[in-house]
C-alpha cells in the first residue's frame, strides 16, 4: 500500500512540475489545460477497439468505398495546402 501511495504522490508531483515548465502560449488551447479530456479520448478509443469486433462479429462489413474516396481526396488537398505553406516560408 505504501508503494502505491508513493507512486501516486510521485505522479502528482511530476504533473505539478510539468505545469510549471509548460508553454504559457498554449495553455488555453483545447486539451492543453487538463489531462482528463485526453484520458477520456484515449479510454474511449481503447473501448472502441475492444467492443468494435464484438459488435461486427455477426454482421456484414460496411461498404466505405465512397467515404474512402472522399477522405483520400481531402487528404490530397490538405497535403497540397501544407506543402504550399511550407514552400512560402
Amino acid at each position: 500500500m505504501e508503494l502505491t501511495t508513493h507512486l501516486i504522490n510521485d505522479t502528482i508531483n511530476l504533473y505539478k512540475w510539468a505545469l510549471t515548465i509548460a508553454d504559457k502560449r498554449v495553455e488555453k488551447w483545447p486539451l492543453m489545460d487538463n489531462p482528463l479530456p485526453t484520458l477520456a479520448i484515449s479510454s474511449s478509443y481503447l473501448l472502441f477497439l475492444w467492443l468494435g469486433p464484438k459488435y461486427m462479429q455477426n454482421r456484414e462489413p460496411f461498404q466505405l468505398k465512397k467515404t474512402l474516396i472522399l477522405y483520400n481526396f481531402s487528404m490530397v488537398v490538405f497535403n497540397f495546402f501544407i506543402c504550399k505553406e511550407v514552400g512560402d516560408v
